[in-house]
């Protein structure tokens, strides 16, 4: 598996079965094909190259390399030989820029090639004069412009250029094997002044540019099993990103501890296997090939943005999240049996507690002084006393000082030590002189899904048929807001969630409404995002980071909108994946100002400061242009002509970029010819 991204944008990934290019939209598979001289001449793709300014991409085979022409869409193959009449043949393994005008070509089994374009000169060093191998696996040149390349003898080889030839050097080790120090990989890290090199079972090696020591800096022997290490790339000033035979890691260079990163956050927990490519893309992606399980791509900044399985739950659905009393994790309920657990983010710790309750499909969280307040889906309350374990169960009854239903949506305790319950059929307030509950006659026979506190006082309750309602204490009144054909009305009556924030806004997430801000004035309600600009009208929770910003889970996508301008943007989508549904009312901003989501797939846990936002507009590729009659091909110029008749004319394009490519939105104008711009929407012709 290897894979490159090319000038344009365009990703390439080569297989044992083929040539994929993918333009975020569509996959075109490139094979040999029978009859077509102009078809890829070997199915096993090892290497990819691309000719600077020649519009070509070489490709490495397991016979050779071919060159495919970027304007005419087919391969040649590459049929230089040397002075001696030796072509470059068998496995290919890697190619490379020399920076001074000439290709570097390793040829498995034969030796290292060196191509000059424009005089078309072939050289091949071979052992023992010029190399010491004739089986280089990998090369790579550094920022001085030296070139290593990796053997199977217990070291590397590093170009020397005044005597036209490789040099060895052994990775020095104590084991009596120098095959376990064979290399596999190298990354340059000029800030660090290192050469880092990845080997087979030897762990990491740093060498020092300076002095040219090595010493062993990770050992795959002590406790670090990062085994058979085939790419590293820089994830940060302190981190590698490590692509191994047993999986991904993220390499913390101070500590030297690793964390395993998973094949997909949405999913069962899964590891990554044989990765083989670590390739960084020009938007701060990460694209990982994987021997068995193909092509994953990481967002930009997915570092900042972990998914966490709840171990041990059959259903892992996130249902809740509430914080504990000192603020040191939080507790998450979990629905179809996941139960309850404690979880620490700085540890990435997870205590459960299902056990030590008799029901586990938990719908609402509230920690009271030493008392754990529980909701159940469908088995009433449970106060749990967290450090004695002791337990009292409230349920619903004919009696009306019982809970007014089983099923329990939200535990919320007010500024005034007021203890509020939301179930599926009104409002209850717990009454503790009595130890039992009074039913608030204004909320009846309708769920509460969400209850809150403005900054002058009020409660707002969020009911899922029967509108808003707004409490006075100070009056003691009620009011309802419901949707009428009024202007400034809510849009629907089926409400999910309630947000105050930092500015005293009131937000109002709905089903089927999108996102509504309360303006106090004129007591209407305002639409925040425009028309089709949230993926979902579904809106489920929604969080603030210390900045301001609004973070509103919509759907299966989490979406950012900016305190000052309103501009919105999608952070996280989980388009067409199992688990990635967000729910309702399951998401807490920690006073450090990570926060976290729940999912129907686990824990999404965010760190909105480190978040490096992509304000680069993406390139524009071109994938077809025709008129009425069909296709039409450019010249070899470039451009295309309309005659008479031909006045009507498409171009279909694409946007390259992976974030979230069909999310993106589109307008045109022919220059020269109209002035406004005509808007496609999420039209790419």
């Amino acid at each position: 598996m290897t894979v490159l991204q090319d000038s344009r944008g365009l990703m390439w990934f080569g297989t044992k079965d083929g040539l994929n290019c993918f333009n975020g939209y569509d996959n075109i598979v490139y094979r040999k094909t029978s009859g077509d001289s102009l078809s890829l001449g070997n199915n096993f793709v090892h290497s990819l190259y691309e000719m600077p300014g020649a519009g070509e991409l070489w490709v490495g085979t397991d016979d050779g390399v071919y060159i495919h022409d970027f304007r005419g869409g087919g391969f040649v193959r590459f049929s230089v030989t040397t002075q001696e009449g030796m072509l470059v043949s068998g496995p290919v393994k890697d190619i490379v820029d020399g920076k001074d005008g000439s290709v570097w070509i390793i040829a498995y089994d034969t030796g290292i090639f060196r191509y000059w374009p424009q005089q078309r000169r072939l050289t091949l060093y071979s052992p023992p004069d010029k190399v010491s191998t004739t089986h280089p696996w990998t090369i790579s040149l550094d920022s001085k412009g030296i070139l290593w390349a990796a053997t199977f003898d217990g070291g590397f080889n590093r170009y020397d250029a005044e005597s036209d030839s490789f040099v060895f050097t052994p990775i020095p080790g104590t084991g009596k094997d120098p095959a376990e120090r064979n290399p596999r990989s190298f990354l340059d890290d000029p800030a660090n002044n290192c050469m880092w090199i990845g080997t087979i079972s030897y762990g990491l090696v740093r060498y020092d540019m300076t002095s040219g020591k090595m010493f062993r800096y990770m050992d795959s022997d002590a406790g670090c099993k990062i085994l058979g290490i085939n790419d590293m790339a820089k994830l940060n000033d302190n981190e590698l990103l490590i692509g191994a035979d047993n999986g991904l890691f993220i390499f913390n260079l101070a500590s030297r501890q690793h964390e395993r990163l998973t094949v997909s956050p949405y999913n069962a927990y899964e590891e990554f296997r044989s990765v083989y490519a670590v390739v960084p893309d020009h938007e701060g992606g990460f694209w990982i090939g994987a021997y068995y399980d193909g092509v994953h791509y990481l967002r930009p900044g997915f570092e900042y943005i972990r998914h966490y399985d709840i171990p041990e739950t059959e259903g892992v659905v996130v249902s809740c999240i509430a914080p504990t009393a000192d603020d040191t994790g939080v507790w998450l309920g979990m629905t179809k049996d996941g139960g309850l657990c404690r979880f620490n983010i700085k540890a990435k710790d997870f205590i459960p507690y299902s056990a030590r309750m008799d029901h586990t499909n938990v719908r609402s969280i509230c920690e009271i002084g030493k008392e754990l307040w529980v909701g159940f889906h469908s088995d009433g309350l449970l106060r749990y006393n967290t450090v004695t374990g002791t337990k009292k169960y409230y349920r619903s009854g004919e009696d009306t000082t019982t809970l007014s239903h089983q099923a329990i949506y939200k535990i919320y305790r007010a500024k005034s030590g007021n203890i509020y319950v939301g179930t599926i059929l009104g409002l209850d307030l717990y009454v503790p002189e009595k130890d039992c509950f009074m039913r608030i006659p204004e909320i009846r026979d309708t769920r509460v899904n969400d209850i809150t506190e403005d900054h002058l006082g009020l409660m707002w309750v969020a009911t899922y048929e029967n509108g808003l309602f707004q409490y006075n204490p100070t009056l003691q009144t009620w009011t309802r807001f419901v949707n009428s054909p009024d202007p400034g009305s809510l849009p629907v009556n089926k409400l999910i969630c309630l947000y105050t924030d930092r500015y005293n806004r009131l937000f109002v997430g709905t089903e089927g409404g999108g996102l509504v801000q309360y303006n106090y004035e004129t007591r209407q309600f305002i639409t925040i995002a425009e028309e089709g600009k949230l993926p979902s009208k579904i809106i489920s929770s929604i969080e603030s980071d210390h900045v301001g910003n609004l973070w509103v889970a919509a759907g299966k996508a989490l979406c950012r909108i900016d305190a000052q301008t309103r501009e919105l943007r999608i952070i996280e989508e989980g388009v067409n994946t199992i688990g990635s549904l967000f729910t309702n009312n399951a998401s807490y901003a920690m006073p450090d100002g990570t926060l976290l989501f729940g999912r129907t797939g686990g824990l999404l846990v965010i760190y909105p400061e480190m978040l490096n936002i992509n304000h680069c507009p993406p390139k524009i590729h071109i994938t077809e242009t025709g008129n009425s009659a069909g296709p039409v091909w450019t010249d070899e110029k470039g451009t295309i002509v309309l005659g008479p008749g031909n006045s009507s004319f498409y171009a279909e394009f694409v946007a390259l970029s992976y974030l979230a490519p069909r999310l993106n939105k589109y307008s045109y104008y022919m220059e020269g010819l109209e002035k406004p711009w005509s808007h496609t929407v999420y039209d790419r012709t």
